[in-house]
């Protein structure tokens, strides 16, 4: 009995370092294979292909019981990839460039057969089989937290598939491609821009569907923040979609812009790239935004068993 018991354990103990690896293999595999999704960008994302191929691959780099263990699709998921809504906690199975539906998550199962007992063998246990899956998600951003946003937004149509030179003209020039922001019901003035530039962690935080009411003065003070505190630097902006400014808006999502470019007087404008698909860190963000452009928030470990 104390034979029986003590093999048990041993076993046991086993088993559960075996389980552990998978579960590293598999965690692993999916979250290499939800970044996949999007970067390196090879075609049009999402990737699917190459998502599940990078997923497969990594898990299989990460031994369990001393070799690479087997890799396939969760049954219970149904495919190798899909939507994982954050608000509902629900995946959905295939492959969509579709907003709101856009592929950003990655499913995977690693397993291991045959695996002896050592000592429990002698009284007919036979070998076991376990099993560890996975989903990560890499998504839209869908909120930007206290202190993360820049005082200006862009209009969707300006921010591109590719990096582009993008000028957000202010009054009197059209205005129909960005200005400043305020989040609702607060109105954007110019010594408010000029507190958010210098205090940059006081910018309330702000998520999509939150409304903003939008400004194109021509405000020369917080423009010459700009000019002199962050020429060369990417900046996070909400993006809105709109024909003019001085309303109230709903954000859309969120964007990256590098400054290369401020003119303080005559047409006065903020020069720079509005930068697709740009990677933010997790500590700034979180996922869920409904769309499909802007910013991406950090890989993240969804479901794990």
């Amino acid at each position: 009995m104390i034979l029986g018991m003590a093999g048990l354990a041993l076993d046991l103990g086993y088993m559960y370092i075996v389980k552990t690896e998978l579960q590293r293999a598999a965690d692993a595999g999916a979250m290499a294979g939800a970044r996949a999704l999007f970067f390196p960008r090879v075609t049009s994302p999402p990737q699917c292909a190459a998502a599940q191929s990078k997923a497969w691959e990594i898990a299989q780099a990460n031994l369990a019981d001393g070799s690479p263990p087997t890799v396939s699709t969760p049954p219970e998921y149904a495919a190798p990839y899909g939507h994982w809504n954050w608000s509902t906690r629900t995946f959905t199975p295939g492959c969509s460039s579709s907003s709101g539906n856009y592929t950003n998550a990655v499913t995977i199962r690693a397993a291991k057969s045959n695996i002896s007992l050592l000592f429990m063998g002698v009284f007919g246990y036979g070998p076991r089989t376990l099993t560890a899956a996975a989903l990560a998600s890499m998504d839209f951003v869908g909120r930007l937290e206290e202190g993360a946003s820049f005082a200006m937004v862009l209009n969707r149509s300006s921010v591109k598939t590719a990096p582009a030179v993008t000028y957000i003209y202010l009054a009197p020039d059209p205005p129909g491609n960005g200005g400043w922001y305020a989040k609702a019901p607060t109105n954007p003035t110019s010594a408010l821009m000029q507190y958010y530039l210098n205090n940059p962690s006081m910018v309330p935080d702000i998520e999509v569907d939150d409304r903003v009411r939008l400004a194109n003065g021509a405000w020369s003070a917080p423009l010459n923040i700009i000019r002199d505190n962050y020429m060369g630097k990417t900046v996070l902006m909400p993006v809105v979609e709109t024909v003019k400014f001085n309303q109230d808006v709903p954000v859309l999502g969120f964007t990256a812009f590098q400054i290369t470019g401020v003119s303080t007087t005559g047409h006065r404008y903020v020069r720079g790239l509005a930068l697709q698909l740009w990677e933010v860190s997790a500590a700034s963000s979180q996922p869920g935004g409904a769309n499909d452009f802007g910013l991406l928030s950090a890989t993240r470990l969804s479901l794990s068993d």
